[in-house]
């Protein structure tokens, strides 16, 4: 990358992003990408619902409303349960965990394929 110096009107050369540009190939690039996609991990939301006072103060501070609830059993101690979350509308902020006073909500480490497997639909029927 060449830059002009306002003193000297040179160019500039920064050779060592000149060579690692020029050893970029567009197979090098894909497979970065992929593995980025496929197998680096972080942090994702947990629900234990066992643990869950369903006292509602995760719903109140998440914004992307991805916690799902459900009607309580009749005759049960709760009219509302949290029943877990939809993973493809949550962004991760974990406002939620660092609000619920039992820790039900907790943070974990995400692995390939985990948010697939504990999804629970927000609108079950209407959107897959």
């Amino acid at each position: 990358m060449a830059e002009t110096t306002a003193k000297e009107g040179k160019k500039q050369l920064d050779e060592g992003l000149e060579r690692g540009m020029a050893a970029l190939t567009e197979e090098k690039i894909e497979k970065v990408i992929n593995r980025v996609l496929t197998g680096e991990t972080g942090a994702r939301l947990q629900a234990y619902v066992e643990t869950c006072i369903h006292c509602g103060l995760c719903d109140l501070v998440c914004p992307d409303y991805c916690l799902t609830w459900g009607d309580g059993e009749e005759g049960g101690k709760f009219e509302r349960e949290l029943m877990g979350v939809d993973y493809r509308y949550c962004k991760g902020c974990l406002r939620c965990v660092e609000s619920c006073p039992t820790g039900a909500l907790a943070k974990e480490k995400e692995t390939p394929g985990l948010a697939d497997r504990l999804r629970v639909p927000l609108f079950p029927g209407l959107i897959p």
